[in-house]
């Protein structure tokens, strides 16, 4: 099974590496090989020779890529890895692939807000794109005291949001 570990974000150089936005904590889990996905085609397999972070991304470099144009092609591509290569989770914690597909829920009156599309795992803050049934979309904060509940055997996430937020886009 493969998950998502980060999304392609732009190339880096002339020689082929390109930025990663990391879903991960540790970057050494983009070495060896990968899957790369581009649009709604199947994932394909790479090889990573050489990462490095720079300015809170990883920076990789496929065998198979060795020129920006290459790269640029690669932009939006999200980055897959087995999940095997994964600690399993401690208790009460989740992979930010997990929560991708959740049904969202405001826990006041448990009402239906829409599912989580994407999410985006930048060093200040998480956060979770929340498509809603009519097509519109939120940015939602994903900090600890927005989160009421996780439940994955469910498939749902329970929001308590900033006063106002969902107003802002509804």
């Amino acid at each position: 099974m493969l998950i998502t570990a980060g999304k392609i974000i732009k190339p880096h150089g002339i020689k082929g590496e390109v930025s990663v936005e990391s879903y991960l904590d540790s970057p050494s889990l983009f070495c060896g090989e990968i899957y790369l996905q581009t649009r709604k085609e199947p994932p394909r397999a790479y090889t990573t020779t050489f990462q490095r972070t720079h300015q809170n991304r990883v920076l990789l470099t496929f065998k198979e890529v060795n020129n920006r144009n290459l790269a640029e092609e690669l932009r939006g591509a999200m980055v897959l890895i087995p999940k095997s290569r994964l600690v399993p989770a401690d208790p009460g914690e989740v992979y930010l692939q997990d929560i991708i597909g959740l049904e969202v829920f405001e826990a006041a009156n448990f009402e239906y807000i829409g599912i989580v599309s994407d999410v985006s795992a930048n060093p200040d803050q998480e956060i979770w794109f929340i498509e809603t049934p009519s097509g519109k979309e939120i940015l939602f904060p994903a900090v600890s005291e927005f989160i009421e509940s996780i439940d994955l055997e469910k498939g749902q996430v329970t929001i308590r949001p900033p006063d106002g937020l969902l107003e802002i886009y509804l």
